[in-house]
Order: C-alpha cells, then sequence, then structure tokens
C-alpha cells in the first residue's frame, strides 16, 4: 500500500520536476531567483532535507515501480547525499552555486535536459509494471 503510494507520489514531483526543467529551458531567470535561498546555511539544511524526502520516496516506492532495483539504488543514493551535504562547507557550497548562476547558457542547456531525461525516467519507471509482459520477458 505505501509502494503505491510512493509510486504516485514519484509521478507527481516527476511531472513538477518536467515542468521545472521546461521552465528553465524558457526562462532560466526565474528559477535562478529561487537560487538566493540555497546561498545561506539554512539553504542548505533545506537541501538535505529535499535529499533525505526525495530518497525515502524514491526507495520506498521501489518494489511497485518497473525498474525496483533501480529505484532502491537511486533512492539509497540521495540518502547518502543526505547524510554528506551537512558537512559541505557554506562557501563551497555557495561557490558551487555562483558557478552555475554565472554559466546561465551552460545551467540552461545541461540543466534542462537532465532534467527532463531524469524525470521523464522516473514517469516512465513509476507507472505500475504489467505483470503478464514481465513474466514473458523473464521466460
Amino acid at each position: 500500500m505505501i509502494a503505491s503510494t510512493m509510486a504516485m507520489l514519484v509521478l507527481l514531483l516527476s511531472t513538477l520536476g518536467m515542468i521545472a526543467s521546461i521552465s528553465l529551458a524558457i526562462d532560466p531567470e526565474t528559477l535562478i531567483s529561487m537560487m538566493d535561498i540555497a546561498r545561506s546555511s539554512p539553504g542548505i539544511y533545506v537541501a538535505v532535507f529535499g535529499y533525505l524526502l526525495w530518497g525515502t520516496i524514491l526507495y520506498l516506492a521501489g518494489p511497485v515501480t518497473k525498474f525496483p532495483r533501480t529505484f532502491k539504488v537511486m533512492g539509497a543514493l540521495y540518502l547518502l547525499a543526505g547524510l554528506i551535504a551537512p558537512f559541505i562547507p557554506v562557501d563551497i557550497w555557495v561557490a558551487y552555486i555562483d558557478w552555475w548562476i554565472g554559466n546561465v547558457l551552460l545551467l540552461r542547456i545541461v540543466g534542462s535536459v537532465m532534467g527532463i531525461l531524469f524525470c521523464s525516467f522516473l514517469i516512465y519507471g513509476s507507472l505500475p509494471r504489467d505483470d503478464k509482459t514481465d513474466n514473458q520477458n523473464r521466460a
């Protein structure tokens, strides 16, 4: 029950991520203005919360997705990132964000393409698997 709820949450959040990636391609200044909160010490903790929440959702959604092992590994990696992120010094964090903001064209191309591809994979993977097709492919 919880796995199917988490899979629907992955589907919803991935759809929102897809919209954000498309808006990054069209108008990066809107998302760049939102990055100001991430340039502070509380911003790191917001990112940590996001990593831990997203990792938990992906890991719990794993059993009912089309790629259960992949979703569990991605969830574990996000959880690991959430545990490591608080130890990143704020000045390194700010320099990293400033580097991306300074390279708007690169942010626009790489960020939007990678976001669209990643969210497309998550949307496809979070759809319920067809057990008949899975059994035929495994035989």
